[in-house]
């Protein structure tokens, strides 16, 4: 992150250009990952590039909670579920959770889901089986947060929420970011709601503003772009 904003501080200062600063970006991501950053047309991804830019600090903490005596107990971390917040989320798809849905399925419950996830362990104070829960609870509030989408089946809406000590803390959509034909874009979204696509390719420069707001679109209207030539891949969430 702190090298996008010296690249991008230089082009304010007009002592570089756009694509040179992104030049610059691509040869240190390809130093360090080559696989996942090869020069070129095609082989980049976007999932990891963002855990590179916003990193991996965990925002929360995590126990094992048992309903029955309300006993908090240390988490064991060498079980595979996910166990932090943090400022990117991977969302995969997980067909037994999301087949208890009767209706369309959000990123806010699946935060909902692993932030208090059923597990088959027993409570070491009474000994119970079946009322046991992994909960994640936040410590900090991260300013932001990114979703990777590798559930196709998930949708986003404008606003998600947790709460941390008391307080609902509210975040607020403010951009989208979409694949299909070995090629991304994305949309981005202003204070007051409106929507802009951009297509490198088609756009160049500039923004696209779509016939759409925020506050009155379909949330599923979002699940694709370009006459659903793209499929959403990653929504990106800023705190209000």
């Amino acid at each position: 992150m702190n090298e996008l904003k010296t690249q991008f501080t230089l082009f304010t200062q007009h002592k570089q250009s756009l694509e040179a600063g992104r030049n610059h970006v691509r040869k240190k991501l390809h130093d360090i990952d080559a696989e996942s950053f090869p020069y070129g047309q095609m082989g980049g991804h976007i999932d990891v590039l963002v855990h590179y830019t916003f990193g991996s600090k965990s925002y929360s903490i995590v126990h094992q909670l048992c309903n029955r005596c309300n006993a908090l107990t240390d988490w064991d971390f060498s079980l595979n579920l996910q166990t932090a917040i943090c400022s990117v989320m991977d969302v995969y798809p997980d067909c037994k959770w999301s087949s208890t849905f009767q209706r369309p399925y959000y990123v806010q419950d699946w935060l909902q889901f692993i932030m208090m996830q059923p597990i088959n362990k027993v409570c070491e104070q009474c000994e119970d089986e079946t009322c046991q829960y992994l909960q994640i609870s936040l410590t900090e509030i991260p300013p932001l947060i990114y979703f990777n989408l590798y559930d196709s089946g998930i949708n986003v809406s404008s606003k998600i929420f947790f709460h941390c000590n008391g307080e609902m803390i509210k975040y607020t959509l403010k951009g989208l970011s979409y694949f299909g034909g070995y090629h991304f874009t994305s949309r981005f979204i202003s204070g007051d709601g409106s929507i802009y696509y951009h297509d490198g390719m088609t756009c160049g420069n500039s923004l696209q503003q779509e016939n759409m707001n925020l506050d009155n679109i379909e949330d599923q209207s979002l699940r694709y772009a370009d006459n659903k030539r793209k499929i959403l891949i990653g929504a990106i969430y800023i705190r209000d």
